[in-house]
């Protein structure tokens, strides 16, 4: 699975062969739970979200707040933890 805030860029994830899910990583509750309870829990979450810079958010509630959220998801739902893959949006 592959995370995006964007229907365009899930177009591009999706044109690859990886299974988009568009998450606002910043919302209170983004949908990871919604996500790691399905009936087909991912074996990877390929981390492809950026700043949206015009968007209130800052590159420290995307990737700290977002990727917190994330992880205690995983914590949270139990059972086999997928593996997280982080791609740099800075380089």
């Amino acid at each position: 699975v592959g995370t995006t805030r964007s229907p365009a860029r899930a177009t591009d994830l999706a044109a690859v062969g990886i299974e988009p899910a568009i998450i606002d990583v910043t919302a209170g509750d983004p949908g990871w739970s919604k996500l790691l309870a399905s009936s087909v829990r991912p074996a990877t979450i390929f981390w492809s979200v950026s700043v949206d810079r015009s968007a209130s958010s800052s590159y420290h509630d995307v990737h700290v707040g977002g990727l917190t959220k994330l992880l205690d998801a995983v914590h949270a739902t139990g059972g086999a933890s997928p593996r997280i893959v982080f791609a740099s949006s800075t380089g």
